[in-house]
């Protein structure tokens, strides 16, 4: 997708930058297996009974302590909307009780889960995440918005960017302010609330909706991703021939 940004670095910085994604679009589509993981079949029922669910993932890279997993698993308890979390590390434990007493409207899964699969599920309809490009990409191109909560390197300014200028998030805040500081049950709560089922989290739902149509559209053949890539060929080809 063209931006501001790939204008003003094609223009003032280089080399040039051609748009040509995003290529998780691309991808074809997941053969269907004979037998549905599990963690589809518990979002179909969800989807059979009209329920939103929201989709939990921190990332794989960042070690979060026990603790803290715990203040999420307390949060999202607190917060009474139907969640499914894919946990890391597998064996970690998230308090007490935590599993059984959300039995039925959350999912821990502590396999590996198709995370594009997941947002791309009618059931799903908001995405906390670390805000790593990946996943936001994913969530943007699925049309769910997100709760962000980022951790280190580039999050940050993914964060900054889907939740002041796409408008596509709201943001977790720590205790103090900070990238590494401590969140409470209670940030998690209202943060999933809001994103759920306040007016901020409407609004962040229809604005990426209308970024992931767009995105479709470009990579529709002939649209702009495809243009741009075409682009792109003709222009190294060119300079391979030169040279």
């Amino acid at each position: 997708l063209e931006s501001p940004y790939v204008d003003f670095w094609n223009q003032h910085v280089g080399p040039r930058a051609w748009p040509v994604g995003p290529l998780c679009l691309a991808q074809p589509a997941t053969a269907r297996a004979e037998a549905r993981p599990s963690w589809m079949e518990w979002l179909d029922n969800k989807a059979a009974d009209g329920r939103a669910v929201l989709y939990v993932a921190l990332g794989t890279l960042a070690a979060i302590p026990e603790p803290q997993l715990k203040a999420v698993a307390d949060g999202l308890e607190r917060a009474e909307v139907d969640f499914i979390w894919a946990v890391r590390p597998m064996n970690i434990d998230l308090g007490s009780g935590f599993e059984e007493r959300t039995k039925g409207r959350g999912l821990v899964a502590r396999e590996w889960v198709d995370q594009l699969e997941i947002l791309k599920h009618q059931s799903v309809r908001g995405f906390l995440s670390h805000c790593g490009w990946n996943s936001v990409l994913e969530s943007v191109a699925a049309g769910v918005p997100l709760a962000v909560w980022p951790m280190h390197a580039d999050q940050p300014f993914n964060a900054k960017l889907v939740v002041d200028e796409l408008k596509v998030a709201v943001r977790v805040q720590t205790s103090d302010r900070t990238i590494r500081g401590f969140v409470t049950s209670e940030e998690v709560s209202k943060v999933v609330r809001v994103l759920m089922l306040g007016e901020e989290g409407v609004e962040a739902a229809k604005n990426v909706a209308e970024l992931s149509a767009r995105a479709k559209e470009a990579m529709e053949e002939g649209g702009p991703s495809w243009k741009a890539l075409k682009d792109m060929i003709s222009e190294l080809c060119v300079k391979k021939v030169n040279g």
